[in-house]
């Protein structure tokens, strides 16, 4: 099955040999499986770089606000926001030095201006944040339902599971916060710190029903 973009620009990064501990570790990590929570956040952000370069920018200032489950993902949001250049316009090759704009020109002439951005985007991020977008924009469960999504509306599916995100990721936040608090409130005679961290949580339990409102 191939994909439109076929991982919309994105190459898998490197990998260092691994030592038999390492594969042991990995296969250790690989025999959990992620829990719903983490395949609706890969979801959404599968659905998030699918979009045009404008729209995941858009997005990501949106997401880059949640409490992931998925590791690395809040920190990828962060880098596609600090990285706006990229996705509000994207960049040209004036912003590589000469003795690679000739290259690049013949290896990615073909790429649209989304595959364009996030090629230059993923080479932004550390190896370990590439191999998760990698991940995340290769999964073959949300590959084969790709022209059945795209028929739908890539936006109107991708703001669906974004609302869906939200109020679970701000449930989840919600009820953290309402759990320390009770913690703070049996304690009587609270440090400065302990004080401050209650008025702090309590500044963020009453923000967040907004977001569940404005998702």
């Amino acid at each position: 099955y191939t994909h439109k973009s076929k991982l919309l620009g994105v190459t898998q990064p490197a990998r260092a040999p691994k030592t038999s501990r390492e594969e042991t570790d990995v296969a250790s990590q690989s025999a959990a499986a992620p829990s719903a929570q983490e395949r609706l956040e890969r979801y959404v952000l599968f659905l998030l770089f699918a979009l045009p370069p404008v729209e995941i920018l858009e997005g990501a200032r949106k997401l880059v606000e949640l409490d992931f489950e998925l590791v690395g993902a809040r920190h990828i949001m962060r880098s596609v926001v600090e990285q706006s250049k990229l996705f509000s316009q994207v960049a040209t090759d004036e912003d590589t030095d000469a003795a690679t704009t000739a290259q690049n020109n013949r290896q990615h002439s073909a790429q649209t201006p989304q595959q364009q951005a996030l090629r230059r985007f993923a080479q932004t991020l550390p190896s370990d944040l590439q191999e998760t977008l990698f991940e995340i924009c290769t999964d073959q469960e949300y590959l084969s339902n790709f022209e059945t999504v795209e028929q739908r509306g890539l936006a109107k599916e991708f703001a669906l599971s974004y609302k869906k995100v939200t109020k679970e990721a701000t449930g989840r936040e919600i009820a953290r916060i309402t759990q320390r608090l009770g913690e703070l409130d049996e304690i009587d005679n609270k440090t400065t710190e302990q004080l401050e961290e209650h008025e702090r949580l309590l500044r963020e339990d009453e923000h967040l029903p907004a977001r569940l409102k404005h998702s």
